[in-house]
């Protein structure tokens, strides 16, 4: 194995340890709404598992939230700003959660992509 190939591997493995020990939900999604990174605090407050790499938010998240999700990621793209948002949703244990959302740009190789940390008030 390449030496470079090696240091990005630990980086990566640094970099998810650090994440999953971060009290603040944090998520990282393309454009379209598809979730690239979440950490252990993302996933316990949304009630969902790593299976969720990979998707889109309107496949795990409850559809108006999700859906109010994908128009605040329009519009930051569109100011190219962090954006801060209050945001409810009922998730699988049916009772409405109220979260305080950040959300930034994450420029990377050209691609647009979307940061994202909530903390539930």
């Amino acid at each position: 194995m390449a030496a470079g190939t090696q240091e990005v591997r630990n980086s990566y493995s640094i970099f998810e340890k650090f994440m999953d020990y971060c009290p603040i939900s944090s998520v990282l999604m393309d454009d379209r709404g598809m979730i690239i990174f979440a950490n252990k605090s993302f996933l316990k407050a949304f009630h969902l598992s790593k299976k969720t790499i990979g998707m889109n938010v309107l496949e795990v998240l409850p559809i108006d939230f999700a859906r109010s999700c994908l128009r605040n990621n329009e519009l930051l793209l569109e100011l190219n700003f962090p954006i801060n948002t209050v945001e409810r949703a009922i998730l699988n244990d049916n009772k409405e959660h109220v979260f305080s959302i950040c959300k930034f740009p994450v420029n990377f190789d050209g691609i647009s992509l979307i940061g994202c940390w909530a903390t539930e008030k």
